[in-house]
């Protein structure tokens, strides 16, 4: 099992990877998607295009993270900033922006279910 200490380095490995990778796939499905499609059409590709875009960030975390550990994170924050980005085109808050607190907000919240997990499991032992 890995210490505290250790946890919190991959929580911030993590958390970096998704905001990187939340910003990389709002700027670019912002820039592929054009305006005008509708809601129904722009969110499947956005999300398409946002694992699609979100993989070579996840390889790159892979090389010092592990294969697995950023993988469900990085894809999640991914598919939740292509959506943002292909819903909310003319918003107020610049497209990278966005993505990166769809990233954070991927990370911190697959975070805290993994601290709520590890506190449960640890009663079942």
């Amino acid at each position: 099992m890995a210490s505290v200490g250790s946890r919190g380095r991959y929580f911030a490995g993590d958390l970096a990877a998704c905001v990187a990778a939340g910003a990389a796939v709002a700027f670019l499905t912002g820039a592929i998607v054009p305006q005008g499609w509708p809601g129904w059409a722009a969110m499947p590709l956005g999300m398409l295009l946002g694992m699609l875009l979100s993989l070579p960030i996840w390889l790159l975390a892979s090389s010092f993270l592990g294969m697995l550990e950023p993988m469900l994170q990085i894809m999640l924050a991914g598919m939740l900033a292509g959506m943002a980005a292909v819903m909310e085109p003319d918003s107020a808050i610049p497209l990278p922006a966005l993505g990166a607190a769809c990233g954070a907000g991927a990370a911190l919240a697959l975070g805290a279910l993994d601290l709520l997990l590890r506190r449960r499991s640890s009663q079942w032992q």
